[in-house]
């Protein structure tokens, strides 16, 4: 789905209900048991110059380089034949469809909702400007997709927490809105309660200048290693942030 800029009101029912139905028929909540990457790593610059030109040439209106040009602008060591040969494999894995519903896309459609049904906000948000709250959400939403944690969510829920949790520091008003969107998306409450805690501490990060993060391989965490944690639990001033105080 491209990024839709300006949305008709009308249109955003029609574009929430297919939006959902889409995301329903392919989302699988992903499985860790098996980290290891089929992919050789002497390939993984032509997948990546080769899904850069697929993504480019669905999402975007405006004319993009020629494969050619994009291998020898990133500096790619394969030829532009290598990077179509790439493009076929990765269309035949993805069985020739690359249309599909992304967190940016419901983040697009609920916020035009939230500004179309409840015009009194704008004053509200940060330097009164849709836009620019929509990019404060984007950075918001750009780091819970890094915690792998919150990839259990579905993305329309994802999005509805974020925006929900922002709504609420903003607006007196907030559970109204909330309530209307949480109608509209059909999204199971417990989950939402469940990804609404794992975001809210995930922000803390976002939010804490003197944050500290320290990494250890998911692996250890999950055997007990008394130093490794979990992602999604920032390091705030050499301690785990405790929300109950």
């Amino acid at each position: 789905m491209k990024c839709p800029g300006h949305i008709e009101s009308h249109d955003l029912p029609f574009l929430l209900e297919n939006a959902l139905a889409r995301e329903a028929n392919i989302w699988k909540v992903p499985v860790f048991q098996n980290l290891t990457v089929k992919a050789q790593l002497k390939y993984l610059q032509c997948i990546a110059i080769s899904c850069l030109v697929l993504a480019a040439e669905t999402n975007e209106d405006e004319v993009i380089p020629s494969v050619q040009t994009l291998a020898v602008q990133s500096r790619c060591k394969h030829s532009p034949a290598e990077i179509l040969r790439m493009e076929r494999i990765i269309l035949d894995k993805l069985q020739w469809d690359l249309y599909t519903e992304t967190p940016m896309d419901f983040l697009n459609i609920f916020h035009a909702m939230v500004m179309s049904s409840w015009p009194h906000l704008p004053p509200r948000l940060p330097q009164r400007n849709p836009s620019l709250h929509v990019a404060l959400l984007t950075k918001q939403l750009q780091h819970c997709m890094a915690c792998h944690q919150l990839v259990q969510f579905k993305g329309s829920t994802l999005v509805l927490v974020i925006i929900t949790l922002e709504l609420e520091r903003q607006t007196p008003g907030w559970f109204v809105v909330t309530t209307d969107l949480l109608k509209k998306a059909q999204v199971n409450s417990t989950e939402l309660m469940h990804c609404q805690e794992l975001v809210d501490l995930e922000l803390m990060s976002l939010q804490v200048p003197n944050a500290v993060n320290i990494f250890y391989p998911i692996s250890q965490a999950e055997q007990g290693h008394p130093k490794a944690r979990l992602p999604c639990q920032p390091l705030l001033n050499g301690r785990v942030p405790n929300k109950g105080g």
